[in-house]
């Protein structure tokens, strides 16, 4: 018999609007799952900015291992509801979560952190977007320092710096570059071009 290994969906918005009536059901990725345990799911979302078009994809028995999203528009209450379902179907399984939020101007740092404390055995997090907050990334350092967490990356891409800012980046990763490295974690903030 055939085994799958893995299976990578993306979707666009021409997929959102036209696929709605050939969506696998629920209890076709049941089966699917049941006969390929192993199976890992990539679903990879582009430009759909709606909660409402993108959570008919995302059903409880997918096997969700790795999750990006690209989004060029802000709402961040659709992203919030976004994350809030991955959190509750796929906080077990997801492995690699990144965010690519090019448009956004709301502050999301909270539900940024929420996803990285809930997904229980998350290795990867990228995220490129604007960051209101910098201790948030230090407050992530931490946590991947003091609690047993499978991290092995931790990517960050700011959109904009202020001078403060690159400051306040650069003492950080000084002191949390060695100390993350020493646990095996790849740490790293790309900053913008100024």
């Amino acid at each position: 018999s055939i085994h799958l290994e893995s299976i990578e969906i993306c979707i666009t918005p021409a997929d959102s609007n036209s696929y709605l009536n050939d969506l696998i059901s629920n209890w076709a990725w049941e089966l699917l799952k049941r006969s390929n345990p192993e199976l890992e799911l990539f679903i990879n979302v582009s430009n759909i900015p709606m909660y409402e078009e993108i959570c008919c994809f995302l059903l409880p028995s997918l096997p969700l291992n790795k999750f990006k999203i690209f989004l060029e528009k802000s709402c961040s209450k659709n992203f919030y509801k976004i994350c809030n379902l991955l959190l509750l179907y796929y906080n077990k399984s997801l492995t690699d979560i990144r965010f690519h939020l090019n448009g956004y101007i709301e502050k999301i740092d909270e539900i940024l952190i929420e996803v990285i404390c809930h997904c229980q055995n998350l290795r990867h997090f990228h995220y490129t977007g604007l960051l209101f907050d910098f201790e948030m990334v230090k407050a992530i350092c931490d946590y991947r320092l003091n609690y047993i967490k499978s991290f092995d990356t931790i990517s960050f891409r700011p959109r904009y710096l202020s001078k403060n800012n690159n400051l306040f980046i650069q003492n950080m990763m000084f002191q949390y570059r060695n100390k993350l490295s020493a646990k095996g974690v790849n740490l790293r903030v790309n900053l913008p071009p100024n």
